[in-house]
């Protein structure tokens, strides 16, 4: 096993590097899973199954094989922090320039960990989209104004596939400001299954009453598994999110559209495209 651990945590390290994005400890610990589980992952996907799987070797052995390779080659490429206050990554509400923006939204994140490999890899600074963490709530009274300067605002939460990410999203979206709509973009049970991520099994949740999740979610969640955002791939949660950023907002009326073309004055037209 010992020698299965090298391979695999030598060929993701290797892989990540080629990607070139920064990620988590975390994250380097799934992909060397997803590694030896490769062959596995890709029969289930010529069968079109959707589940999630145990992660085949422990934190512990891949943290002891990760001290060994930076013993001899010294920090992976792009590897951060394993405490997030590390990263040296400026705060979002400290930005004077919001005084006189708009921001169309932000992202909440519950792992901390993620939302500072979002913003090692410029995610906020690329689809200004700041990015904060749960322990950031309430939102910056400067984050706020510049929402409600801009069409169409939203608070976009992501979050783990367990009892207490659902959780989450819901007393965020109850304790939102006003006129500002909160977006869970997940992760859910059945994204976890469709992606096949690996997943963990802990003390099944007390109630699932007051979360909204169908029958199957409920069953996955009573068995007490949970799977971690940092269990999706570094490269396919910066292509998802940037997606989920990109995304056309609701249709617009033409009311709306009139009003917003009427206010904006002279060289409005591109900024009248965007927002239709």
């Amino acid at each position: 096993m010992h020698a299965i651990t090298t391979l695999a945590l030598q060929r993701s390290i290797a892989q990540l590097e080629q990607a070139g994005a920064h990620y988590t400890e975390a994250q380097l610990f799934y992909a060397v899973c997803y590694t030896v589980l490769a062959p596995l992952r890709a029969a289930l996907g010529k069968l079109r199954v959707a589940l999630t799987l145990p992660p085949p070797l422990s934190p512990t052995a891949v943290a002891g094989g990760l001290r060994h390779w930076i013993d001899r080659h010294g920090v992976p490429v792009g590897l951060l922090p394993a405490n997030p206050s590390l990263i040296s990554t400026a705060a979002p509400h400290t930005t004077t320039e919001l005084d006189h923006y708009g921001l169309p939204q932000v992202l909440v994140c519950q792992d901390a960990a993620i939302a500072a490999m979002l913003r090692a890899n410029a995610f906020d600074l690329e689809l200004a989209c700041p990015v904060f963490t749960v322990r950031d709530w309430p939102l910056p009274e400067a984050i706020i104004a510049a929402l409600r300067r801009a069409n169409r605002p939203r608070i976009l939460v992501l979050h783990n596939a367990s009892a207490d990410g659902l959780a989450l999203a819901g007393q965020l979206t109850a304790a939102a400001p006003s006129a500002i709509p909160v977006q869970p973009i997940g992760l859910r049970p059945r994204h976890a299954k469709a992606l096949r991520l690996c997943a963990n099994r802990r003390l099944p949740p007390s109630t699932l009453s007051a979360l909204a999740v169908v029958d199957d979610e409920a069953r996955w969640l009573q068995r007490g598994w949970q799977a971690d955002v940092a269990a999706v791939y570094p490269i396919k949660l910066l292509r998802s999110l940037r997606a989920i950023v990109y995304a056309t907002p609701q249709p617009i009326s033409w009311r709306e559209r009139w009003r917003y073309f009427v206010h904006s004055g002279f060289m409005s037209w591109p900024a009248w495209k965007e927002a239709v």
